[in-house]
């Protein structure tokens, strides 16, 4: 696999090093393991799979035999890699101080991701020419400028999301929780809520207490889909 495909499937900068590319892989081995063993259908499980093989193909290249590496062994090697990555779980997906919430993929036959959200605007789009927080250029139904997320963060966390960007909505709408009609102003939305732009539907994530993205994520993944609206192209 190219380096830089390689780089992309981890999630990693371009400038991420050889031992960058190491320690995610090897996390993301064991997240994708702990996803294919507890895979809610076939369909997941089958997903997962492929992943696990592409992650192994991944360390075969870089020398590392990962059928042979013990839970302590990777321990170790997670370890002695930057202290960033000292304290983390190898599950556990990377995430900035900034973050104050998550937008988790939970769509039908495309893999689960997580999108850090931030305190104030943050914006989503398929345009990776425009400046946005979370690029979706794998949907052809969202727009290049779709939809904007609010965070206001005070004694507690409030959420809002808006179609389009500025006063032009987005073509395809946005649509939550699988309700028909589109929003059509700024909208609140809450913790578990799933929204839907384009074809790609994501579940707002709240932190809670001390509890990890991984965790929360793994409970999205095992989570029932919502239902798809069916965009009218016409």
């Amino acid at each position: 696999m190219h380096k830089g495909l390689i780089i992309e499937f981890l999630e990693l900068t371009s400038t991420a090093t050889d031992e960058d590319i190491k320690r995610r892989a090897i996390e993301k081995k064991q997240f994708f393991l702990q996803l294919q063993a507890n895979a809610p259908n076939a369909v997941l499980k089958t997903l997962h799979t492929r992943n696990v093989e592409k992650v192994s193909e991944i360390l075969a290249a870089f020398g590392i035999d990962d059928s042979a590496i013990s839970e302590k062994k990777i321990n170790n090697f997670v370890s002695t890699g930057s202290t960033s990555s000292t304290n983390k779980s190898r599950s556990q997906i990377p995430t900035t101080n900034l973050a104050v919430a998550w937008l988790v993929r939970h769509t039908e036959m495309m893999q689960i991701k997580s999108f850090e959200l931030v305190e104030g605007i943050n914006t989503i789009g398929r345009d990776r020419q425009f400046f946005l927080n979370i690029v979706l250029d794998d949907d052809p139904y969202i727009s290049r400028h779709h939809a904007v997320i609010e965070i206001v963060k005070s004694s507690v966390i409030k959420v809002f999301i808006s179609d389009g960007m500025g006063s032009k909505p987005s073509k395809n709408g946005i649509y939550l929780n699988g309700n028909p009609r589109r929003i059509e102003k700024k909208t609140p939305i809450q913790h578990n809520d799933t929204i839907q732009i384009g074809n790609t539907k994501l579940v707002l994530i709240l932190p809670i207490n001390d509890t990890s993205i991984s965790i929360l994520e793994k409970e999205v993944d095992e989570s029932e889909y919502m239902k798809t609206v069916i965009i009218n192209l016409m």
